[in-house]
């Protein structure tokens, strides 16, 4: 009894096994990196210019402390 029960263990673990496979992996999206161009610059202050594709909000951090959080409007 213990070798049928061990058998049929081993049979449903390769139905399993190979039932999951997926032979059509889904592409990555693949994003264009944010870029960040200079509008207007002055002796006390900058403009920049933001272009994401992608992100609804941009984090601005400082090593790993959190300065802002802007929230882009399409």
């Amino acid at each position: 009894m213990k070798p049928r029960i061990f058998l049929g263990f081993c049979i449903g673990l390769l139905l399993v096994g190979f039932g999951c496979r997926n032979s059509n992996p889904v592409a990555p999206i693949k994003e264009q990196p944010p870029t960040l161009t200079v509008e207007e610059a002055n002796c006390t202050e900058v403009w920049l210019k933001n272009s994401s594709s992608g992100a609804n909000y941009i984090t601005l951090k400082r090593d790993i402390t959190v300065l802002s959080t802007i929230h882009r409007y399409a």
